[in-house]
């Protein structure tokens, strides 16, 4: 897979002028249940794949011990009627800059009111402004999807099989981080 140039550009620019000491901060998660408090997911735009994800989150919103926040677009809230306003930030076409790279600075300041224990990047796709996110985060658990570029992005990732259904990756994310879904 070809990382495209836009994102290259990206990576060596956060490289050099953002880059950030690893966290020192550590998250247990223990085999007896004791999973993460708290965790900001990234929501993918695409219509055939927010259905899935649709339902995957229905089940997280359930728990009562941990804190969810989402960051999606927000032409794709439509697909996610089930998510509360108040555990939302949204992003629009205007906040991309001419390149396409998304204003960091501006969704930085809205999801830092918070401390979260893990990031869930659901996107698919390397060419999403938004997986760009995680390598701005301080947040030391990062998850995400296998791409060329997700070894810069992402703390555990995730390598899907060609065989098994898309589910079955969030299942994974599930014991992952703990949550008793």
């Amino acid at each position: 897979m070809k990382i495209p140039v836009r994102i290259r550009a990206l990576l060596i620019w956060n490289k050099i002028f953002h880059s950030k000491p690893s966290a020192d901060s550590l998250v247990k998660i223990s085999s007896g249940g004791k999973g993460v408090k708290s965790v900001l997911f990234l929501l993918p735009s695409e219509k055939k794949l927010a259905q899935v994800v649709s339902h995957f989150i229905k089940k997280s919103l359930n728990q009562d011990t941990i804190d969810v926040k989402f960051i999606v677009h927000e032409n794709a809230l439509y697909y996610y009627n089930t998510i509360l306003k108040s555990d939302t930030i949204t992003f629009s076409d205007t906040d991309l800059n001419w390149f396409g790279i998304l204003d960091f600075d501006k969704i930085i300041k809205k999801v830092s009111d918070f401390n979260y224990n893990a990031l869930v990047d659901l996107n698919r796709s390397i060419d999403q402004p938004l997986s760009l996110l995680c390598m701005r985060l301080d947040i030391p658990i990062k998850i995400g999807f296998s791409s060329p570029i997700s070894n810069y992005l992402y703390t555990v990732v995730l390598d899907p099989s060609e065989n098994s259904f898309l589910e079955d990756n969030y299942m994974t994310i599930e014991k992952i981080l703990g949550l008793n879904l």
